[in-house]
Order: structure tokens, then sequence, then C-alpha cells
């Protein structure tokens, strides 16, 4: 994860014979309270459309604010892959978005 106004989450990886939600969700909280620990009540996420993983994000609450155009794979930080992802939010203390 990394810190700032809203915490992104950059990856959550399970060995794939031991893929269970449960487990997923249990290093996703943990991440969170350290965030929490931070002071930070936002999560954020991005997810390639054709991945399974986005069921993952929906099974645990998150929800799709919306999607954008995927970043080179050079880490240029330009939106020029034709890979649609789509973003996720999670809010700990609700305001807005999980109502």
């Amino acid at each position: 994860m990394s810190f700032g106004r809203w915490s992104k989450v950059n990856q959550i990886a399970i060995q794939e014979d031991a893929r269970r939600i449960e487990r997923g969700k249990a290093l996703l909280d943990a991440g969170m309270k350290h965030g929490q620990s931070r002071g930070i009540q936002d999560f954020a996420c991005g997810c390639a459309d054709d991945l399974p993983s986005n069921e993952f994000w929906k099974g645990v609450g998150w929800k799709q604010l919306g999607d954008r155009q995927g970043i080179s794979h050079k880490n240029t930080w330009k939106e020029t892959s034709k890979r649609k992802v789509n973003i996720y939010h999670f809010q700990k203390i609700v305001y807005f978005f999980n109502k």
C-alpha cells in the first residue's frame, strides 16, 4: 500500500492454489488497519477489467467509481495501454461513497 491523502492498494497476491476471499481480505484488512493508524480513511485501487480479481474487490464491499485507460508497462505514468482499468474505492468512515 502507498499512503497519501488516499491510500492506494498497489497489489494483493495470493498463491493460486490457496486463493480464498477470506485470505485476500485478511491481507487487505491488515494494510487498511495500518493506514488507519496513520489517519487514512480513504482507500483506492485499480484493477484491469479483464482480471477475475474484480470479483474480489466487489466481494469485499469496494465500490467501482469509474475506469481509466491502462498505464504503460514502462512506468511512464502515461495512459498508453489499451487495457481498461476499473477504479475501486473504500471509505472506512462513511461520508459519501459506501452507503
